[in-house]
């Protein structure tokens, strides 16, 4: 039998609770479409010969660097609190200043 347990509070999740996976997917910011058919052949061949000049282990570390996907189990409680804030942002608090 399979057993869950909240990724963010570390707390058990019951089979008969709710319980919700969070995936998130982060990638290096392109300003265009690198697989556009518009895009020059000779950027592709460009950035072709960079790579071809990286071994193996280097490629994997940039593919780390530039790709990511991750998934995490969570309460209903966390989830709750994951909607409200999905990157745990500190609100900011206003500063009133009197008027002198």
């Amino acid at each position: 039998m399979i057993h869950f347990s909240c990724d963010r509070c570390r707390r058990k999740i019951d089979a008969d609770d709710l319980r919700f996976t969070i995936s998130i997917e982060i990638q290096v910011a392109l300003d265009s479409d690198p697989f556009a058919r518009d895009e020059s052949v000779e950027d592709l061949n460009v950035l072709e010969e960079i790579l071809s000049q990286f071994d193996d282990q280097e490629k994997e570390e940039i593919q780390e660097f530039a790709y990511q996907r991750k998934q995490y189990d969570v309460c209903s409680d966390c989830h709750s609190e994951y909607v409200k804030n999905p990157l745990a942002v500190e609100p900011f608090s206003r500063v009133g200043f009197s008027e002198n």
